[in-house]
């Protein structure tokens, strides 16, 4: 007899010729036949038939569930989450390995795979990547491939780019990270991997003898870098006048991010050579990520350079010079008076620049003043700053900025508490949504009672933004320190997360009385007691105790309490019980966890 396929919305499938004992199986195969574009047999996708709200067995008969001609089967189509498939640092599997892996696939060209890690996996030369393309090959819905510290050379590059050529494969990142790319042969082949893909984000950084050669190599075969949408490639061996030329062409693109990391291609570059090489009327108008972190840029010189530069990126939004150590006060002032009034910045970093005192904390304050649109600012690891050079960046803001996120973490200062400057600085960022004060060392439950006070009136005076607080290597210490926290945290209502790493002391009764003073109705979904001296059966119950106090908490962070052990981890879970919470990740890395009983303990 007749039966109709129709799908969810009533649209005709097809009509199928059935007898009674024919297997459901047979008629989902052949309905899905009928209806599957290209596109949806690489999908994933599980398919069903329903007939009056049933599910149809698969092996079970037409018979079975009293079908006759006429009736309607529904057909279903489930999507299948995407996999993500991480076989980072196996170092021996080899392309032997790999190739088992692929041959054991029940669905060839079907499977569900959205990303593919096979970092450092001991994938070698043209071998390596054939057996990579045909594993992204797999899958039509791949979108990252990673291949990152494989000894691919530019031969094994090349064979993926021919493997991937033509094929559904249409990658959205690609990493060639530390393969082994030498000079033009590594450029080119660089280019006809990332076209063959119509890639969009490339990372191929840790290749240092591809140079300058196969970077303008890369460019030549890569005709106005139209395609790329973000190029990382730090540590590539660009120095000199010749790596500040290649430099200048790759602004010329089409580019939105640019990574240089660790390349000493500004260092010892005078104003006027690397202004040579840009071409004459060059402007980028799409670039807004520009990395330059540890790339020699060194004090007024290095900064009138990055401002020639910014001035060439008219839409510039974000500038990293991190790890640029001799950059200093002299470099913040030139970049100052080099930046366009007309400025887009939003996000500046000056982690580990050299930074010291006073002088640099007003340079970077008058910085700000020219950047009324900066909201994200970073002046972590500059052990100089101190206290006095915090204050006079916090003194100098301008009224009315829009900082939303401040990072002051290992700027050593040493006498918070007594100083001001907490309070100062919340009332300088009425939109202050995350601050990084950690591994100060000094902040104590004093500072953290001050900090309270500054949050407080910032509450009468129209609200606390405040989502994220790192109080990291602060000196906390015992029930006193976890009662500070307490009541700060409770008069922060929109605080989502709170990190406390490496406070040794806080223990778990510095833990259990932030739990016990915490108000119910702050929203906490990520909390950090990583390295905070919890032991045994103590600290297991004090975690416990945290967790029940937060009812959003969806991501907790225990991990180098190396002391936790079985014994802490038992009493953890047995606290929570029966009402275990549906958290979403548990940190439990270095915990003290050994054998089998430690394995049994987490299930």
């Amino acid at each position: 007899f007749n039966l109709e396929v129709r799908t969810i919305a009533g649209d005709l499938v097809s009509k199928v010729d059935v007898g009674p004992l024919q297997a459901v199986r047979d008629i989902l195969q052949s309905a899905t036949a009928a209806s599957s574009t290209e596109e949806d047999k690489g999908d994933g996708s599980r398919r069903s038939l329903v007939h009056g709200g049933q599910v149809l067995a698969l092996d079970s008969s037409i018979q079975s569930y009293g079908l006759c001609a006429g009736d309607v089967l529904y057909l279903i189509r489930e999507p299948r989450a995407p996999t993500r498939i991480n076989l980072f640092a196996n170092h021996s599997l080899r392309t032997a390995g790999l190739s088992d892996l692929v041959a054991e696939l029940s669905c060839q060209d079907s499977f569900p795979m959205s990303a593919l890690d096979v970092g450092y996996c001991g994938l070698r030369g043209a071998e390596g990547a054939s057996a990579i393309a045909v594993f992204a090959r797999a899958s039509r819905s791949l979108e990252q491939l990673k291949c990152s510290g494989n000894g691919l050379g530019a031969v094994g590059v090349a064979e993926l780019a021919e493997r991937l050529q033509g094929s559904h494969v249409s990658l959205e990142t690609v990493s060639i990270r530390d393969c082994g790319l030498c000079g033009e042969s590594g450029g080119v082949a660089v280019a006809k991997l990332f076209h063959a893909v119509s890639g969009k984000d490339l990372c191929i950084s840790g290749n240092p003898e591809l140079g300058v050669a196969g970077l303008l190599a890369f460019i030549r075969e890569s005709p106005d870098l139209a395609g790329p949408r973000s190029l990382d490639a730090g540590f590539c061996g660009l120095t000199g006048a010749d790596g500040g030329s290649s430099l200048a062409n790759l602004l010329s693109g089409g580019l939105e991010k640019l990574t240089l990391s660790c390349n000493q291609c500004l260092e010892g570059l005078s104003t006027a050579t690397f202004a040579n090489s840009l071409p004459p009327g060059l402007c980028s108008t799409k670039l807004k990520v520009l990395v330059l972190d540890g790339c020699g840029i060194q004090g007024r010189k290095g900064g009138l350079i990055v401002s020639q530069l910014w001035k060439r990126a008219i839409n510039l939004q974000e500038l990293s010079l991190s790890d640029n150590e001799r950059f200093g006060v002299e470099g913040v002032r030139a970049l100052c008076e080099g930046m366009s009034e007309d400025s887009l910045l939003t996000s500046l970093c000056l982690s580990r620049t050299g930074l010291q005192g006073a002088e640099s904390g007003t340079a970077v304050s008058q910085f700000l003043r020219k950047a009324p649109d900066l909201q994200e600012l970073d002046v972590q690891n500059n052990a100089e700053l101190g206290c006095n050079g915090v204050h006079a960046l916090v003194s100098g803001l301008p009224p009315g900025n829009r900082l939303r996120e401040l990072d002051f973490a290992t700027c050593s200062i040493e006498d918070l508490p007594g100083s001001g400057i907490l309070s100062d600085l919340v009332k300088a960022c009425p939109d202050l949504e995350v601050l990084s004060i950690g591994m100060n060392g000094m902040l104590t439950a004093e500072g953290i009672a001050m900090l309270e006070q500054a949050f407080s009136s910032c509450k009468e005076n129209g609200g606390c933004r405040l989502r994220a607080l790192h109080l990291e290597g602060c000196s906390l210490r015992g029930a006193a320190g976890g009662r500070a926290l307490a009541s700060l945290v409770s008069c922060l209502p929109r605080l989502e997360q709170l990190g406390l790493l490496c406070n040794p002391d806080l223990g778990a009764e510095g833990v259990l009385a932030l739990a016990e003073g915490i108000s119910d109705r702050i929203p906490l979904r990520c909390v950090g007691v990583e390295a905070c001296g919890l032991a045994g059966a103590a600290g297991g119950i004090a975690s416990g105790a945290l967790v029940r106090a937060l009812p959003a908490l969806e991501e907790l962070g225990l991990s180098s309490n190396t002391a936790l052990g079985a014994e802490g981890l038992v009493a953890f879970a047995t606290s929570l019980q029966p009402t275990m919470p549906h958290m979403k990740q548990l940190d439990l890395v270095d915990c003290g966890l050994e054998g089998a009983a430690g394995g049994h303990i987490v299930a």
